[in-house]
């Protein structure tokens, strides 16, 4: 019984733990109840979960007029609202995206930016690239100004 306490201890010390660590990308901690920071977060988390979860609407709804995709080198440049949806469309029937996830950010009053790592699937093998996503504040809305993968 003695080693079943210590257990469930350690148990909750690791869940709460791992808990804590899921924002140490987010660095700005100055605003923790200023709503326009907690959609900059949210943003970044709808994106990462598209990609995660192949949700092209989870990306697609943050876009402006335009917005600049650079994946893998390939056709790096400014690209229209339908135009860089077939792009990522494509992107991600080609590579299975396993996991995407930040590890560092900065936010101020009209852009924000997160660096972080997207891992993909292709002929088996597991492959880690940088990720790049930058956005705007437009009125009163966050916007995709550029993804990068590379």
């Amino acid at each position: 019984m003695h080693k079943k306490s210590y257990f469930i201890f350690f148990f909750l010390i690791i869940l709460t733990l791992n808990a804590f660590s899921q924002d140490k990308w987010w660095n700005d901690k100055k605003y923790p109840n200023n709503i326009k920071y907690k959609e900059c977060k949210l943003t970044f988390e709808n994106i990462a979960s598209g990609f995660k979860n192949y949700n092209i609407d989870r990306i697609t709804r943050y876009f402006d007029s335009e917005v600049y995709l650079d994946l893998l080198g390939f056709d790096a440049g400014y690209y229209s609202v339908n135009q860089a949806e077939q792009i990522l469309i494509d992107f991600l029937d080609y590579f299975s995206i396993i996991n995407f996830y930040y590890v560092k950010s900065f936010v101020n009053v009209n852009s924000a930016f997160a660096i972080g790592y997207c891992v993909y699937t292709r002929n088996s093998t597991n492959i880690k690239i940088n990720a790049s996503i930058s956005l705007k504040y437009k009125e009163t809305n966050w916007y995709l100004e550029q993804i990068i993968l590379n």
